[in-house]
């Protein structure tokens, strides 16, 4: 499918005012000492008339003046800002590559990403001339930093739009911040395999396409992280994060298969109500001890709890019908496991489960 995006300027009105002053009109001339007086008189008149006509105006501009004033701030904040759509992938649109200052690009019909810095000398640009056009360079993409001098510590230009999945994969990174001039982001693959990469902060409130697939899948060293909101599909999102202490999702999220998979330092973790599908392996060989599963989950599918040592308590509610053989024996036994409820005590027995937890104290079936 084609796609394309598109730069549009929101133009600003000048609003102009202006002062019209008033005519007069010569009166007649008579002759004598009367006449002159009145003569005088009529041009006095006149003259204060012209005077309160002019006064009368004067203030009406002033007036109109400072209200224009009060205005055009606004109006002038509303024309510097920059209207953004962008409508998908720019990869199916690519025009040429082009190399410029140590800068790897893609030419799209209207706009430029980054994919590659060749050397440490590479220059910046928001814009780059090409066969006579001039196109802004507004995205990131795939794998721009894998083979980059040095990524540790880049920044990510004001003048970028989008961020494209995989646009870190790979790379050196080991802390990076996301900003608000960033208006679109795609999550999949985004920072897989960043060993090295700590911290990740999203600053702003984004266009987020929903698929976080492996978005920090084998970053060892991540710590924390705010998944921005919008985001649906975290399978296997996490897997291998196993310095990752903190996670926050957003109500947004509705999967999580392997989300969490081999996150040993992860003890707890607060699923959203939207969520549907924890899918197989969610847990697996995670350090969580303690896990209520929304309501909105119907399935728990094999692997789920698998070898969670540290797993004290579970708490599933009345919307879960299939189990997937989340007890087996043939899994991990939860040696820690000491209260398990359930909010249907016939959607336990009919089951006929095996549970391995040698220190389970307390089942509960029904959840006041």
């Amino acid at each position: 499918m084609k796609k394309k995006l598109v730069l549009a300027m929101v133009a600003s009105l000048a609003i102009g005012l202006c002062a019209c002053g008033g005519k007069s009109e010569a009166g007649p001339i008579n002759s004598g000492h009367e006449a002159e007086q009145e003569t005088v008189a009529e041009v006095q008149d006149e003259e204060a008339s012209e005077t309160e006509e002019t006064e009368a105006e004067e203030a009406d501009y002033i007036e109109e003046t400072q209200e224009n004033s009060e205005e055009e701030p606004e109006e002038e904040k509303a024309g510097d800002e920059e209207e953004f759509v962008f409508t998908g992938g720019l990869g199916s649109t690519v025009v040429e590559k082009y190399e410029c200052l140590g800068i790897r690009y893609e030419i799209h019909k209207e706009c430029a990403e980054i994919t590659g810095i060749l050397n440490e000398n590479a220059v910046f640009q928001p814009e780059i001339e090409y066969d006579g056009n001039t196109y802004p360079v507004v995205a990131l993409g795939k794998f721009f930093l894998r083979d980059s001098y040095d990524s540790s510590e880049f920044v990510i230009p004001d003048y970028i739009k989008v961020v494209l999945g995989n646009a870190f994969d790979g790379s050196d990174i080991e802390s990076i911040t996301i900003p608000s001039t960033v208006k679109y982001i795609e999550g999949k693959y985004l920072f897989n395999g960043c060993k090295n990469l700590k911290n990740v902060t999203f600053e702003g409130t984004y266009e987020v396409l929903p698929n976080w697939e492996h978005a920090f899948d084998g970053c060892k060293c991540l710590e924390s992280v705010i998944i921005p909101y919008g985001a649906k599909n975290l399978s296997a999102a996490f897997s291998g994060c196993e310095s990752l202490t903190s996670v926050s999702l957003p109500e947004t999220v509705e999967s999580l298969g392997a989300a969490f998979s081999k996150c040993s330092s992860l003890s707890e973790v607060v699923l959203p109500e939207g969520l549907k599908d924890l899918g197989a392996g969610t847990f697996e060989e995670s350090g969580i001890t303690s896990l209520v599963i929304p309501e909105n989950v119907t399935d728990l599918e094999i692997l789920i709890f698998n070898k969670c040592s540290n797993l004290e308590e579970i708490i599933i509610p009345d919307s879960v019908t299939k189990y997937g053989n989340v007890f087996s024996p043939k899994l991990e036994k939860m040696e820690n496991l000491k209260t398990l409820k359930f909010s249907n005590e016939a959607n336990f027995a009919d089951r006929n489960f095996y549970i391995e937890a040698p220190n389970l104290e307390l089942v509960i079936f029904r959840i006041m």
